[in-house]
Parts: C-alpha cells; sequence; structure tokens
C-alpha cells in the first residue's frame, strides 16, 4: 500500500497515518528515491511517531496534538535534526517517551546517547529510552 501525507492506512488493530519529513531522497546511483515521510502509529492503546529522517519543522506542534505516547526521532546531525534540534521537538510533540534513532552508525553522525538522555530529562517533560542495537521496550 502507498500512501501520502495526511492519509492514513488502517488494518484491524492498528492504523499508520504518513506525516511528512524534510530530507533528501534518493539512492546511491543517484535516482530518486520517493518522498520522504514520517508516521503516527496507533495500535494497542498506544499512539507512537516515527519521524523519519528530518529537520527539526514547525508542523511537529501539530503531530503533538495526536496525544503521544512515544516520539522516535534522529538526532545524529549532519543529515538529519541534532540533538538541539531533537531537544525543541521533544517540547513541540509533548510525548510522554522519546527515543533517540539514526546516530552512532558512522562517524558522521556520532552523538553521546547518554548526554542526550540527560538533557531529555533536565530540559523537557518527557522520559528519554536509549537502546542499543537490538535493544527492546515494551509500552
Amino acid at each position: 500500500f502507498l500512501g501520502n501525507p495526511g492519509g492514513t492506512f488502517s488494518h484491524e488493530w492498528m492504523s499508520a497515518k504518513w506525516t511528512v519529513a524534510h530530507h533528501s531522497s534518493s539512492f546511491p546511483d543517484g535516482t530518486y528515491g520517493g518522498q520522504p515521510n514520517g508516521f503516527v502509529i496507533r495500535g494497542g492503546g498506544s499512539t507512537i511517531y516515527h519521524a523519519g529522517d528530518t529537520c527539526l519543522f514547525g508542523d511537529m506542534r501539530l503531530i503533538g496534538d495526536e496525544g503521544l505516547d512515544l516520539a522516535l526521532l534522529p538526532i545524529g546531525d549532519c543529515f538529519t535534526m541534532g540533538i538541539d534540534d531533537s531537544i525543541k521537538a521533544i517540547d513541540f510533540l509533548n510525548a510522554k517517551r522519546v527515543s533517540p534513532m539514526h546516530f552512532n552508525t558512522f562517524p558522521p553522525i556520532e552523538q553521546d546517547g547518554a548526554a542526550w538522555a540527560a538533557r531529555v530529562e533536565a530540559e523537557t517533560s518527557a522520559s528519554a529510552i536509549v537502546l542499543e542495537p537490538g535493544g527492546e521496550f515494551s509500552l
């Protein structure tokens, strides 16, 4: 199933609403990779926002109206938002919990997850969840 921002795909136990993401989109050979997106996912009594590869943008305030239990935000910088902008995004989104993504996979996007979590706890009302690769968390 293909969709576009604003559209929602619903299934028996969940739904996924497309949101915008601001990022380039191409394959290594330079061909167009499609429109970047994020998703608001509802299921099992929880609402999760996966921002995708993106920068901070003002409409995150509207996404925050969705009643988010968890937001997944990039913090790598260089190719997506970095730590400072992720802190502002957390304020816009008003999520109960937040987890970083798209960092520490190669040198240009190395970040200190523990330092990020300390800032989240000190500067926002959200709880920070930093997972190691393969780690799990249940809502």
